[in-house]
């Protein structure tokens, strides 16, 4: 008897987890042979390691697919989908389940997009490299890291940090690259190095959870869209944590650099930088990253409770101009700067009313800077959310602005309190 072929394998790989429980790739091997009824004249030369590889592709396949799901490194069981799925085995070939996988079309106000399309619409604000540093970190930041180390060439950019690491669940929903509920949403929740996913020559994640590790390896082609292989792992990984190498394309080769690194850190997550999270050490190609500061010339602190959660920052005057990704205060929540340029009219329209033209020399939106931090309001990010009514956002601007007001009050009547970074 003929070996069968991958195609042939899919329905009956399927069928094999239907009773719901685990199994591991041998026991789906030996039920195969039985099934097919195969002897050992058909295994005659490298018959058993040509159908064992068969039956191998044909699980990742369906496991690429989401029918099945791994549940530790060797076990893999049928989910939800799969079993709606296994009604109809006969119709399953590796075309079938190409709807499952990238490039996948959701419907958008009766268009239909890809997942190409999300990510580029993502990135509109934003360089892909930029938006790359950017996520990876937020990702270690998410994975409760305390160690963070970048390396960039020309060729890879590698994040590596000490957080706990992606369990089982973690991992596998990270490579299945569903979209989630409420993907109309620019901001789509632990991307990683995904973001930069159609971009990448490729992307390897390492992963090491309790004393588990595991590797992935993801792809992207025009055609085929998104796939992913498990791969092994090149133990980066000392305790736990989580690391992710990026093959740079052609095109962005050359672009990112380590002073290019430390610039994007110090705008999106100067708060990191100034201790105010877990994260102890940052470095990037060795080197520590230390934070941007002004040459402050007063600062102003201030620390509010707002039932459990609590705002705190700061509001400083320079004695030099503040670059501009700095001026104005900047709003942080869970680590990230998601605001920037805030309350300058604010700032001018207390002045004016409070004191007049002339008083505007002494604190001027050029020389204003500040950062507050919110974590409470990480359901709430978006600038449009912002200047509209939540009521999380309009306490937050009625404490702000009247603390606001408080200091610019003891600035212009001479009752000064002096801080120094």
């Amino acid at each position: 008897m003929n070996l069968p072929d991958v195609e042939d394998l899919l329905g009956p790989v399927l069928g094999f987890f239907i009773d719901g429980e685990e199994h591991e790739i041998v026991e789906v091997f030996e039920n195969i042979t039985i099934q097919f009824q195969l002897d050992e004249d058909t295994f005659m030369k490298d018959g058993k390691k040509i159908l064992y590889d068969r039956t191998e592709t044909a699980l990742m396949n369906l496991l690429k697919a989401g029918l099945i799901e791994r549940t530790d490194e060797f076990h893999f069981k049928i989910t939800d989908s799969g079993l709606l799925e296994s009604k109809n085995l006969n119709r399953l070939t590796s075309q079938y389940l190409k709807k499952f996988q990238f490039p996948i079309e959701v419907e958008k106000n009766g268009i239909l997009v890809t997942y190409k399309d999300i990510i580029e619409g993502m990135r509109y604000f934003m360089d892909p490299l930029e938006l790359l540093v950017v996520e990876t970190f937020e990702h270690a930041l998410k994975y409760e890291a305390s160690i963070i180390e970048i390396y960039v060439d020309d060729d890879f950019y590698v994040i590596k940090d000490n957080g706990r690491g992606m369990d089982i669940k973690e991992f596998t929903e990270y490579h299945q690259l569903k979209i989630p509920e409420g993907f109309k949403k620019r901001k789509m929740e632990n991307m990683g190095a995904k973001i930069y996913i159609d971009r990448a020559e490729y992307i390897i994640t390492e992963t090491k959870y309790e004393k588990t590790i595991r590797a992935g390896l993801m792809k992207f082609d025009e055609r085929e869209g998104i796939h992913w292989i498990p791969v092994e792992p090149d133990e980066f990984i000392l305790n736990t944590g989580t690391v992710f190498k990026v093959k740079l394309n052609k095109e962005d080769r050359g672009k990112i650099n380590k002073e290019n690194v430390i610039r994007i850190l110090r705008e999106n997550f100067n708060a990191v930088l100034l201790g105010y999270y877990s994260v102890k050490e940052v470095r990037v190609n060795g080197e520590r990253v230390e934070p941007w500061r002004p040459d402050a010339v007063d600062t102003h602190y201030f620390d509010y409770k707002i039932k459990d959660a609590s705002i705190k920052g700061f509001f400083i005057r320079s004695e030099t101009p503040v670059p501009e990704k700095f001026r104005g205060i900047s709003i942080v929540v869970s680590g990230r700067t998601i605001l920037r340029n805030e309350y300058f009219h604010v700032l001018d329209k207390v002045i004016l009313s409070m004191y007049g033209d002339p008083y505007r020399i002494i604190i001027s939106p050029m020389n204003f800077t500040g950062m507050i931090i919110a974590d409470y309001l990480k359901d709430a990010k978006k600038k449009s959310e912002f200047n509209g009514e939540p009521s999380e956002w309009d306490s937050f601007r009625r404490i702000v602005g009247n603390e606001l007001k408080l200091w610019i009050n003891e600035l212009l009547t001479g009752s000064w309190k002096w801080y120094y970074w």
